[in-house]
């Protein structure tokens, strides 16, 4: 299992000069890519994004690869061209005379001029390549181990919470084989209350009790929730198990104990789906993060 919260980062002195990736990735209901990269390595931007499409399967995931070049290298560095930057002052100072100024050329506004800037020498793709790809992969790699070791942290945390289910299930079997029982009882004292003998007309009585307990009977909701929880257990067993698939268990859980809960005509059973709703809670809160 993986989360879809994670942190990789990976750096090396190359030929290309110190090259350093970060990658951070959190919750996303599709994956969603980020990625900020210089000029230089413009050209990997789709090769980089497939990548991560390859190994991700969801979050939201940003991305900085960084390249701070070794000024002991020659290629790649930037130098001015000081025929450009000359011709820049020469305008700017007969401008200045032409509407009557006395200030000098700044020096700061002619070097923010991009045409005043060259490349020494222009890289190859191959060298380009080569420098950074192995870096991002390693960034990579260390992102999907932290996102599964947050997943490892989830499955416990799921299959702490799944353990406690069926024990509460188990009571609400006893307690349905008690329906008839209890459906009796709430009827009884709804009558007195109401100042009604209840032995006036038993053959109703008896009939209005049948029609109760057969309204209140929650054992196909009961068989489905087992297996709902059956279903999950296995999922969790899986490599790597869908958070899209548990999403859905999750509801179909949810819907069998709201049913359950809105049959109920007795406290316990009410207060054993209160139970069962608030582990299927906090299993949804858990599986938000699961890729």
């Amino acid at each position: 299992m993986r989360s879809m919260t994670g942190y990789g980062k990976a750096q090396a002195s190359t030929p290309l000069g110190h090259v350093t990736v970060e990658l951070t990735s959190v919750n996303h209901r599709n994956l969603d890519v980020r990625l900020r990269i210089p000029e230089l390595c413009r050209f990997l931007d789709i090769e980089t994004r497939n990548i991560l499409k390859a190994n991700l399967r969801r979050g939201h995931v940003e991305g900085t690869i960084k390249i701070i070049p070794d000024a002991s290298q020659e290629f790649g560095m930037p130098t001015l061209n000081h025929p450009v930057a000359r011709a820049y002052i020469r305008e700017a100072e007969r401008f200045c005379q032409a509407v009557g100024l006395s200030l000098p050329a700044d020096p700061a506004w002619v070097l923010s001029r991009p045409d005043v800037w060259e490349t020494a020498e222009e890289l190859d793709e191959t060298r380009v390549r080569e420098a950074v790809l192995p870096v991002f992969q390693e960034a990579l790699t260390r992102l999907i181990q932290s996102r599964e070791a947050e997943g490892a942290s989830l499955k416990r945390f799921m299959e702490e919470k799944l353990s406690l289910m069926p024990p509460l299930l188990e009571q609400i079997e006893t307690l349905q084989n008690s329906l008839p029982r209890l459906a009796r009882e709430t009827l009884e004292r709804r009558l007195r209350e109401l100042d009604l003998d209840p032995k006036v007309n038993p053959d109703r009585l008896a009939q209005e009790v049948a029609y109760m307990a057969q309204r209140a009977d929650i054992a196909e909701e009961a068989s489905r929730l087992s297996r709902h929880v059956r279903t999950f257990e296995a999922k969790l067993k899986e490599g790597t198990p869908s958070g899209r698939e548990l999403d859905f268990l999750i509801q179909e859980m949810n819907r069998e104990t709201n049913t359950m809960g809105s049959k109920s005509i007795s406290y316990e059973l009410t207060s054993l789906t209160l139970k069962l709703k608030e582990i299927i809670n906090q299993l949804r809160e858990q599986a938000q993060n699961v890729a």
